[in-house]
């Protein structure tokens, strides 16, 4: 090899490396280093404090001293107390009151947590958050005064406070939280404010108030149903009702049907939660809010319509309902939550329409006997997993141009058919993952052909968009139509036969027991017949006088007859004349 060449080539590699060595160098002292601020503690002796990111306000993280009368200093070393962190005071046996400055504005989850000495508690109306579990488990705690402003009461915030007898609560609440009051088994007293506006499940479980209950409906604050306490298989819930409550009907296993008045305009989280016999259910136009899970595990609901007045479904709303085969989702719905429709095994037409504008995950998950989807224009986005394991699913419609995240269809094994009836721009890598038998139609759309090449589909699996013609799932309203036959023809036709067959009966009827008898029989009794058969019944011809030879001198024309009886009937003319022509030829023998 040529030593110039390698000599050079050394060179070379010499300058490249000198080049980023020094660019490294100006990098490191051009680039200040960060500044990372440690959490400023103060401690005070009583208290030990941290400096929040304001900079101006601290929270008391724990507390270290031992008095029996506590009150919280409303700043420390210049910085003002704005709130009592997470277990700031947590397990303390010797606190038996305690008094808040102003300046507190939150009380944090468990901050009193065990507090077993505390008896009486008031909290100013400065506090707009009492967190969960704040005085959880303070056994000594008899009396409770919140006063107005205070807005929220977290859940377990007082549970099993089993000394507790008075709770006094302003008209600034706005939520109670679950199991708020759980087992505060001394409660038997409490006055709950009309403000209330949500209420969680089990708020007053396990208190005497609870067990001193008499009506089937627990009813709080303004028309908020906490509880249903009844048996019966099928019930109209009464009108005073405004909102059903987390867990109202949770667990239920006689309610077959549910009738809801137009006074509800809410249903809670777990409303409905594993009432595994409810079948039927009336949503009426008034209910503008379905929490999640609200009808999660309600194994035999297969009769549900829902409100054009909900905006949203949320998580898990229906999920684990196995028997509902059909659902009408109303234009007003503009998102699906996570899992609202999963493990609906039965769910056959799932109607989606314009004004869906997102499906989160998990939506039709393992809906296995959904055999089509059409998803409206302004459908803008399908997330992942949203229609995952729909072994039925043969045939997928988009109207618009819907962004389809990765895995959107995963593991649709029989999906045979993706119709784009607008071409679309945002299909992500492996959206249709499960199934390569798929063929995707469009108006000659580059971009799904660019998809599929991607995603190794070969060029069987593109094609432009057919004329198509449904012959598939239809429901029943569109089969009749399609049919030109409907309920109402039916029962048209129904009537029309039965006024034939009542005309039938009448007329036989008329035939043969009130029509007279003939006139011919009349005749042949007149006339002497002993068999009461008409003459011309007779085996006897019938021979025509005008044709017969006479010898008797007298002409056809003027044949001599017997004069007809004035009796004789003008029917039986033929019958006479007959017999005068016979008795006319025995006197001529």
């Amino acid at each position: 090899m040529n030593c110039g060449f390698i000599k050079k080539h050394r060179i070379l590699n010499a300058c490249i490396t000198a080049l980023v060595t020094l660019i490294i160098i100006a990098a490191l002292c051009i680039i200040k280093p960060l500044n990372v601020k440690a959490a400023t503690i103060i401690d005070t002796g009583d208290y030990i404090c941290q400096v929040l990111e304001d900079g101006k306000s601290v929270t008391i993280i724990q507390y270290k001293g031992k008095s029996l009368y506590v009150s919280i200093p409303s700043s420390v070393e210049g910085y003002t107390v704005t709130a009592i962190n997470t277990s700031a005071f947590m397990s303390n046996e010797t606190i038996k009151e305690l008094e808040f400055p102003n300046t507190v504005n939150i009380i944090e989850s468990n901050a009193f947590t065990g507090c077993t000495g505390l008896q009486k508690l008031q909290i100013p109306g400065n506090v707009k958050t009492i967190d969960s579990g704040a005085f959880m488990d303070c056994s000594s705690l008899k009396s409770v005064t919140i006063y107005d402003g205070t807005e929220v009461i977290g859940s377990f915030a007082f549970s099993g406070c089993k000394s507790l007898t008075e709770i006094k609560m302003p008209n600034s609440i706005k939520m109670i939280d679950d199991y708020a009051f759980f087992n505060c088994s001394d409660l038997a007293e409490l006055a709950v404010p009309k403000s209330v506006e949500e209420f969680g499940g089990y708020v007053f479980e396990g208190t005497k108030w609870m067990q001193n209950q008499k009506d089937e409906f627990v009813i709080i604050g303004d028309g908020v149903l906490i509880k249903y306490t009844g048996d019966a298989k099928s019930k109209s819930l009464s009108e005073k009702i405004k909102i059903i409550g987390e867990y109202a009907f949770a667990e239920n296993k006689d309610l077959d049907t549910i009738l809801i008045p137009e006074s509800v305009r809410k249903i809670g989280c777990n409303a409905f939660l594993n009432c595994k016999g409810l079948k039927t259910v009336t949503l009426p136009n008034s209910i503008t809010e379905i929490a999640e899970r609200a009808f999660c595990g309600c194994e035999s609901l297969d009769n549900v319509r829902l409100p054009g007045s909900i905006t949203k479904l949320n998580h898990e709303t229906f999920k684990g309902c196995k028997s509902l085969s059909s659902m009408d989702v109303p234009p007003s719905v503009s998102e699906i939550d996570s899992s609202a429709f999963e493990d609906c095994t039965d769910l056959k037409n799932i109607k989606l329409q314009n004004g869906l504008q997102k499906m989160d995950s998990m939506v039709f998950k393992n809906c296995t006997s959904l055999g089509r989807l059409i998803f409206p224009e302004s459908l803008k986005e399908i997330e992942k997993s949203a229609i995952e394991n729909c072994v039925s699913l043969t045939r997928a419609e988009f109207n618009g141009d819907t962004v389809l995240k990765t895995g959107s269809f995963s593991d649709c094994v029989n999906l045979k058919e993706v119709v784009f009836y607008k071409n679309p721009t945002n299909i992500e890598d492996m959206s249709f993952n499960g199934s390569k038998d798929v063929v995707f139609y469009s108006d000659n759309s580059l971009y799904v052909e660019e998809y599929a090449r991607r995603n190794k589909f070969t060029s069987e699996n593109i094609r432009n968009l057919p004329v198509y013609e449904d012959k598939g799932i239809m429901t029943a309203e569109e089969k009749k139509e399609q049919s030109g036959f409907s309920g109402e023809y039916t029962f048209i036709v129904v009537v029309i036969i039965l006024i034939d067959l009542v005309l039938i009966v009448l007329f036989s009827f008329y035939i043969l027991f009130v029509q007279p008898k003939g006139r011919h029989s009349k005749a042949a009794v007149k006339s002497g017949s002993s068999s009461g058969k008409y003459a011309r019944d007779t085996k006897k011809p019938v021979r025509n006088i005008n044709s017969e030879k006479h010898t008797s001198g007298i002409s056809p024309g003027k044949t001599s007859l017997k004069k007809k009886p004035a009796n004789a009937k003008n029917d039986d003319t033929r019958q006479y004349v007959r017999k005068n022509i016979i008795d006319s030829k025995k006197n001529k023998k």
